[in-house]
């Protein structure tokens, strides 16, 4: 039977479940010839244990359900009476596709669990995981920190094979509704530098050993980008995206700000404001306060009060006007925890590299900000990252990164907007 198209069922020991998967990949490798079963009718599933662990189950559950419905994941055949554990080879940007932790980790213990059905492997984290499956808080997401994998002990059930002192390319998958993460040799995990210290070049199809850091960082980056959040109509009423700060001058010499319902002076009065604390607002400078600007339109300003209404101060009505693209500019600044951790050689351009917190344990890390361009309605900085804070005379050390970062980002919630480089205006 030809390679192509060819159906490869999966038959998983522990629980005996049997699952069937259609590679349907173009060119994948011919299956050996069977020397038992007919290959016309799925082969028989092996009688398991009555009751499975919880462990085996959550294995077997993983693959199942990869088998159901991925291309090349947890694949195994039966011929005769020996199982074998067939993938169809597939790019790096399938296997981080699929994958929900990428990482690259060295192997520094293992020991067997569920009567020798399950590895359990805990690995050291060389880098910061690309992506990460664990839950928020879960911590394990710097260089050094150990992490926990599960693995089949038999390689008939895809199971990754132990090297200690190996470093792996791993790509864990979440185990149905918890939070184990497991690997086999189909979603891509195998090893990148042997113990031995030997970079493996041909474990991927297309792309070399030696450059693999660097596509990860590129795969990483571009879901970055994908990230960055359209800018929403400044006229819209319900977008709070903050586009920079306002004075309100007249304020300040005892006089009053009225606040139109429309960017029109024809249109009726929402509020007449006579002190600053009747809008949202932030620090444009030492102890100095100004009205946050959600949009702007011809020399209009839309602002927010306190009571949650949205309404627009003329231009003649207000004082400087001091756009978020120039506000971080040659200031104290710092990235927000909304920084995705990469760096662009240029604005949305080029391959980044990912930089991560330098200033560990703290939400701020101080950037030099040295200028801004905005593209097609975004703001881009670009920075230098310094090798530690200004304000503890580390500032004067030599830079760790620089290049150009998104100015906004996907606030915790998943739906809001939020800038991604603030200053501190009161400074150190």
């Amino acid at each position: 039977m030809s390679g192509r198209g060819w159906t490869a069922v999966a038959l998983l020991t522990g629980a005996g479940a049997l699952a069937i998967m259609l590679l349907g990949r173009s060119g994948a490798p011919a299956p050996e010839p069977s020397t038992g079963a007919s290959e016309a009718a799925p082969p028989s599933p092996v009688a398991g244990p009555a009751r499975a662990s919880e462990a085996a189950r959550s294995l077997e559950r993983a693959a199942g359900e990869s088998a159901r419905g991925e291309t090349g994941v947890g694949v195994e055949r039966q011929v005769g009476e020996e199982l074998r554990c067939r993938c169809a080879p597939l790019d790096l940007a399938a296997y981080w596709a699929m994958a929900d932790e990428v990482a690259i980790a060295r192997l520094a213990t293992f020991d067997e669990t569920d009567g020798g059905r399950v590895r359990v492997f805990r690995m050291v984290l060389e880098t910061p995981p690309w992506k990460t499956g664990r839950p928020s808080g879960a911590g394990a997401v710097a260089a050094g920190d150990t992490v926990e994998y599960r693995t089949a002990v038999s390689t008939a059930t895809c199971g990754v094979q132990p090297e200690l002192g190996a470093v792996y390319a791993v790509f864990g998958r979440r185990s149905g509704d918890d939070s184990t993460l497991v690997l086999d040799t189909c979603s891509g995990t195998r090893v990148h530098r042997g113990a031995d210290g030997l970079v493996e070049e041909g474990a991927f199809q297309d792309v070399p050993g030696r450059f693999l850091v660097r596509r990860f960082d590129a795969l990483g980056g571009l879901e970055a980008l994908q990230g960055v959040p359209p800018m929403p109509d400044p006229t819209d009423p319900a977008a709070d995206v903050l586009r920079g700060l306002l004075d309100l001058e007249p304020l300040a010499h005892g006089g009053v700000v009225r606040v139109f319902e429309r960017p029109d002076r024809s249109s009726a009065i929402l509020a007449t404001l006579d002190d600053l604390d009747q809008v949202v607002k932030r620090e444009v400078g030492y102890e100095v306060t100004a009205a946050v600007v959600f949009g702007r339109l011809e020399g209009w300003s839309r602002i927010r009060l306190t009571d949650g209404r949205s309404g627009w101060i003329a231009p003649d009505e207000a004082g400087t006007w001091f756009p978020y693209a120039n506000l971080p500019i040659r200031r104290l600044a710092y990235l927000t925890p909304i920084w995705s951790g990469y760096v662009w050689p240029g604005p949305g351009a080029g391959i980044p590299a990912r930089v991560g917190w330098v200033v560990e344990g703290e939400e701020e890390q101080p950037v030099e900000v040295l200028e801004s361009r905005v593209i097609g309605g975004h703001v881009w900085f670009r920075i230098s990252i310094p090798g530690g804070s200004p304000c503890d005379g580390a500032g004067e050390a030599p830079p760790v990164a620089g290049g150009w970062v998104p100015g906004y980002g996907t606030g915790p919630d998943g739906a809001s907007i939020q800038p991604a480089i603030w200053y501190w205006s009161r400074g150190c």
